[in-house]
C-alpha cells in the first residue's frame, strides 16, 4: 500500500474547473465536485472493501454526494 502522502498529492492534483469568477474563495476558486465525489466513493469502499473496482451510479452515491455538497455550502 502506498503511503498516504502519495494519495494526498494525487487529490491535490485533480483537475477542477477554475474559470475565473465561477467559484469563490471558499472553494479555492475551483469546482468542488470531483473531491466530493471521491469522498463518496471512499465512503462506499470503506463500507464494503471486498467489492469490485467498478462503481455504479446509485441512490446511495447520489444521497452521499448531496450530503457532502450541503456540508460544503454551510462552510462558506
Amino acid at each position: 500500500m502506498k503511503n498516504e502522502g502519495v494519495y494526498i498529492r494525487k487529490l491535490q492534483e485533480l483537475h477542477r474547473d477554475s474559470i475565473p469568477g465561477r467559484w469563490d474563495q471558499s472553494t479555492f476558486d475551483k469546482a468542488p465536485h470531483k473531491p466530493l465525489l471521491f469522498l463518496c466513493v471512499t465512503d462506499l469502499y470503506r463500507e464494503n472493501s471486498g467489492r469490485g473496482n467498478r462503481i455504479e451510479p446509485t441512490l446511495y452515491l447520489e444521497e452521499s454526494f448531496n450530503e457532502y455538497w450541503c456540508l460544503s455550502l454551510r462552510k462558506r
